[in-house]
């Protein structure tokens, strides 16, 4: 009833009795068979030894601790690197892995000025309530 593992399925076995050469033969709904090799693939325009854009995910992830605003546009732009890479659109993916990176660059600037400004604060805050203290003793 199965064929054992050792022999060809019956579909291989009747193209090659058939006396097709070695191109893959692809069967077709309508039983009409469509010959691989006839078949025209996209050609590769880019060098194949590119790849794909990082994703900074990385810096996504450091918008989202330092500042996370930013986070929610870093991590869109993060995502989509290989969905755009995939799709074919190369600059698109180089794109959105550039602004993931300078999204998270932003929030840890943003991060930085912000804990200056508070240091700022509370040493002002502290300057001023000891130089009050001051006024009352005397």
């Amino acid at each position: 009833m199965y064929p054992s593992q050792n022999e060809p399925m019956p579909a291989y076995r009747a193209a090659t009795q058939a006396g097709l050469d070695d191109r893959t033969t692809v069967m077709r709904p309508a039983g009409r068979d469509l010959n691989a090799a006839s078949v025209q693939r996209p050609s590769r325009q880019e060098n194949p030894s590119t790849s794909c854009p990082p994703s900074n995910m990385g810096w996504a992830a450091a918008a989202l601790l330092f500042f996370w605003p930013l986070a929610f546009a870093a991590f869109s732009n993060a995502g989509s690197v290989a969905t755009l890479w995939l799709s074919g659109d190369r600059v698109g993916a180089q794109h959105a892995s550039d602004q993931a990176k300078k999204l998270g660059k932003y929030s840890l600037i943003a991060f930085a000025v912000l804990f200056v400004l508070s240091i700022v604060l509370y040493v002002v805050v502290i300057a001023s309530a000891v130089s009050s203290m001051s006024a009352y003793r005397a």
